[in-house]
């Protein structure tokens, strides 16, 4: 899994992505340590993107993974 990037927002959360090859996607999700529960943040398709490749700044509100030898600097979806 690698490692976890704590919520700053949120004490008892941490940031994970989901891989997924078939079709090649990764989803961002928001991992609640206390009750094990996982919220749904955004899918970035055509890519696999292990934690230890990604950055969420939520101060920003934007993810940065690196990709292929790329730095992509994706917005977060707002939330409800």
């Amino acid at each position: 899994m690698g490692r976890m990037q704590p919520s700053s927002l949120h004490a008892d959360e941490v940031w994970l992505t989901v891989g997924d090859y078939s079709p090649v996607k990764t989803e961002l999700v928001r991992y609640d340590l206390r009750n094990f529960e996982s919220t749904f943040v955004m899918t970035l398709p055509s890519v696999n993107v292990p934690n230890d490749r990604m950055v969420v700044d939520e101060a920003a509100q934007v993810v940065y993974i690196a990709a292929n030898g790329d730095l992509l600097r994706i917005p977060l979806p707002a939330q409800p």
